[in-house]
Order: structure tokens, then C-alpha cells, then sequence
């Protein structure tokens, strides 16, 4: 054969080797033109990451991805490497910043946060020919995003999600063993971890722990605003991925980190129903593995002082003092509450009364679904649209419920038909969409009708999957 023409042979094979999806989903990555950026002050990035930034009146380029060639439709994404507190859009170009190929909404986002522009396939063969360009404008505040780094997660890159032959769930529960689902150690990562535990994977769960005690012993982390906390709990909220650290190394060092809060932990006056699962379940958890009576009556106690304060006859509140409270009926806040519950009876054993307030708010929740099975991000008002987040949280802890025998078979089935509704809003590699934004912006932003993607979403998710799978006691 000759050389002309076993070059012609190769390039059709490598054109026909582009043009058929891959297995599993890839994510050519888009380098930045520019050198890497330091953290604003007093902020840092996670693991020693890089990240480049776009500020109004910059403009940012990416470099067209080594791989070449792609197939299809693909979507272009950045994950944030800061918290971010303001509304920002970036216009999205062709590299030669000839072509717009839209905009990306990005509202009070927390770090590790993907943002996704879906592309068509003319746009996606442009984008692998020349990158992209990326242009603030709007939003006061600049964005700090993630650059390629050793040890960064390919689906935390400046890519193009190339989407494979395999299911969204198939996909996701791939996302679920990899880094691709880190989040700040607080509530976020420890939805995802509980998904990971309530999967039956241990050891993916353990490895996104060490991460978090390079020497085995320290706690090194950031909190919500991306400043670093190490050493240390910042608040209630940061002590939920202690309830996973001690299911799966209940030695290690950092759960004596919770046992000191729990022993010095007092209210504030101030409740939220997060605490009911960021807090109590995590000393029932510790509690339970101590036989340690102080912390078992602290996790009881936070159950039953935000039953007092939080709860009314149809309705949960979602943070307040007594006589001013807020957000009522918020489909996160059921979630936590109800995930609180249901987590801290599995290590507490059932106190009638822990159990009566849960039957109760699970009938309360079940009478708020549409018609889909779905909740609203306000769960007694349906224009405010579907939440998933908070539907897959609520939709997990009923499944826990029924399974362990505490619900009766509705709540299964409400359970399952919520797990197929859930299912639609997976992107083709399996994160979820459709999550109402973190609540940093009040009562507006959850209004507001936008939604995000999070990892926390997907952690929902598998607690959700997880516990469907798990059989019933008995």
C-alpha cells in the first residue's frame, strides 16, 4: 500500500473513530491562555488547585482541546474554584471572538459549582477548531474558576462534556466514584457522602475524605466563602460529613473534632431545620458507637427543640427564633428535616415521640407533591417550579422510612415514582440539574424560578437510589 494512500486509510479512521460516542462520557479539556491566577485575599483555592479568573472588562481565552475532531452535539462547562456572591453572566465566544455561542447565568454559587452552555453540533466543531472566549458582562464581583491542575477531576476542567453510550444513571453513579462530586466539607459534601454510604461505596466515600486530612489527622478545608477554616468546625452546618468520617473510620483523629462540639454545643436561639440533619444525625451516629449518653440526649435534643420552634400543623419553617420565622414549607427544609429524623432513628433506635414527628411531616410532605411526584422549591406554593434537590431529599428519607418500616407502602411508592421523575433531569453524564440555587440570596433568589446543578443534588440522589434498593426490614 502506498504511503498516500495509508494516509488516507488513517485519516478516515481517526474521522471515524471521532464520529462514534465513546462508552462512557469524555471531557476534552480547554486550557487557558493566560498563567493561573491566586485565590482573592484572604480566600484559597481547594487541594492547591489553580484557577484563572474573569472580571468585567476582561476577556478570558480557552485553547481549543487537543483531541480535535468530536462527534455531535457537546456542552461547554467551567466549574467555579470560589464562593461567588453576586450575579454574573458570561458571554461565551469562539475563540477568535467572531461567533457567540450564548450566555452562562451564574447566580451566588458556591465552589466546585459546574456551569454548563448546551452547544449544537455546529457550535461544538467550532468550539474543538478554535476554543472559546469568555466575557463578564454583568456582575460586579469577578469569577475565580477552576484550571487545569494535577489531581483536579477532568469534569472540574474548562471542557467539552462529550456525551457516551451509556445511560444518564449509569453515568452518574460513575460521577459518584470519582472526584468529579467533591464539594466544601460541610452539608454539601456530606449529602454526597451519605449517597455514597447508602450506595454501599465505602471506600469512594473514604477517598474523598482523605482528602480532607492529607496527614492523616489534620482538617484542612474551606468554608462556605472559601476561607480557610482549618482545624476546625465553622458551624452547624460543618458537621455533617463527621456522621459519614465515623461510619466508615470511627477511630480516625477528626471525629473528635464533633465529640468536642457536641459536648460544648448550645443553641443560639437561632433554628434551622439543616441542624436537625447536619447535627443531630452525625452525634446519633457518634453516640451510638460511644454508647456516650451526652451526645445521644444532644442529638435528641436538637430534633426535639426544632420540633418545638419549627414546626406548626401544616407547615415546617425553615429557619427563625420563636415568633419570627421563615421560609415555610421550603422543599430543602423538609428535606433536612426529614432526613435528620429518619438518619438518627437508624442510630438512636425509635423514641416514640422522634417517630410520631416524623410520621407526621412525612404525611405533610406526601400531600404537598404534584402531580409528577416532584415538589416545588416551596412545596405549598406550585408556582415557584419543581426543586430536585430538595424533592430527592424528601423522596429518600420516605424511602428510608418505608424501608425500615416506620411508613407505610405510600411512601415507597411515592419514593419510586419521585426516583423516576428525578431520573429526566440527569445530563447525559449523570449530574443532576433542575436544583433550586443555595440559599445565600433569601427568599428572592428561591423565588426567582433559576435553578443550578450541584454535586449536593446528586448526592440526593444516591441517598434516594440507595435506599429504593436497600430491602425492607424483615
Amino acid at each position: 500500500m502506498s504511503d498516500k494512500v495509508s494516509r488516507n486509510y488513517t485519516r478516515r479512521g481517526l474521522l471515524a473513530a471521532a464520529l462514534v460516542p465513546a462508552a462512557e462520557a469524555s471531557y476534552p479539556v480547554l486550557r487557558p491562555a493566560a498563567d493561573p491566577v491566586p485565590a482573592p485575599e484572604n480566600k484559597r483555592i481547594p487541594f492547591g488547585w489553580s484557577g484563572f479568573r474573569v472580571a468585567p472588562g476582561e476577556r478570558a481565552r480557552l485553547l481549543a482541546p487537543a483531541s480535535g475532531l468530536l462527534a455531535g452535539s457537546a456542552r461547554f462547562r467551567v466549574a467555579m474554584a470560589v464562593d461567588y456572591r453576586d450575579e454574573a453572566v458570561l458571554l461565551v465566544r469562539t475563540g477568535g471572538g467572531g461567533v457567540a455561542l450564548g450566555r452562562m447565568d451564574i447566580r451566588w454559587a458556591g465552589a466546585f459549582q459546574v456551569f454548563e452552555l448546551v452547544l449544537s453540533q455546529r457550535d461544538t466543531e467550532l468550539v474543538a477548531r478554535e476554543g472559546v472566549e469568555l466575557e463578564q458582562v454583568a456582575g460586579v464581583e469577578p469569577l475565580y474558576l477552576f484550571a487545569p491542575s494535577k489531581g483536579l477531576p477532568a469534569e472540574l476542567h474548562p471542557h467539552l462534556m462529550v456525551p457516551g453510550r451509556l445511560t444518564a444513571a449509569e453515568e452518574a453513579r460513575r460521577r459518584l466514584k470519582s472526584r468529579a462530586v467533591l464539594q466544601q466539607w460541610s452539608w454539601k459534601l456530606g449529602c454526597v457522602l451519605d449517597g455514597l454510604l447508602e450506595l454501599g461505596e465505602r471506600e469512594a466515600a473514604k477517598r474523598l475524605i482523605d482528602m480532607h486530612f492529607p496527614d492523616g489527622r489534620t482538617l484542612v478545608y474551606e468554608d462556605p466563602r472559601s476561607v480557610p477554616v482549618d482545624g476546625r468546625i465553622y458551624g452547624v452546618e460543618g458537621v455533617l460529613c463527621f456522621g459519614a468520617l465515623a461510619r466508615v473510620a470511627p477511630e480516625h483523629p477528626g471525629v473528635d473534632l464533633a465529640v468536642e462540639f457536641g459536648r460544648k454545643f448550645r443553641e443560639s436561639g437561632h433554628y434551622s431545620t439543616e441542624g436537625c440533619y447536619t447535627v443531630g444525625y452525625p452525634l446519633a451516629v457518634i453516640a451510638n458507637q460511644r454508647k456516650d449518653m451526652q451526645l445521644r440526649e444532644a442529638a435528641l435534643g436538637v430534633l426535639r427543640r426544632r420540633r418545638e420552634v419549627l414546626a406548626g400543623k401544616e407547615v415546617i419553617w425553615q429557619r427563625g427564633r420563636p415568633g419570627d420565622l421563615f421560609f415555610p414549607n421550603w422543599a430543602r427544609g423538609l428535606a433536612w428535616y426529614l432526613l435528620g429524623y429518619a438518619h438518627s432513628m437508624r442510630y438512636l433506635g425509635v423514641e416514640s415521640d422522634i417517630l410520631s414527628e416524623f410520621r407526621r411531616v412525612a404525611r405533610l410532605s406526601l400531600d404537598l407533591r404534584l402531580a409528577n411526584g416532584l415538589w416545588p422549591v416551596f412545596a405549598d406554593d406550585p408556582y415557584t417550579g419543581v426543586d430536585t434537590s430538595g424533592s430527592a431529599g424528601i423522596a429518600a428519607a420516605l424511602a428510608m422510612g418505608a424501608r425500615a418500616g416506620w411508613l407505610g407502602p405510600e411512601a415507597l411508592e411515592a419514593a419510586k415514582l419521585a426516583k423516576r421523575g428525578l431520573d429526566g433531569y440527569l445530563t447525559p453524564d449523570g449530574f443532576l440539574t433542575g436544583q433550586a440555587q443555595e440559599n445565600k440570596k433569601g427568599e428572592e433568589l428561591q423565588r426567582s424560578g433559576y435553578r443550578a446543578m450541584a454535586q449536593l443534588g446528586l448526592g440526593l440522589w444516591a441517598q434516594l437510589e440507595g435506599a429504593l434498593s436497600r430491602p425492607a426490614r424483615g
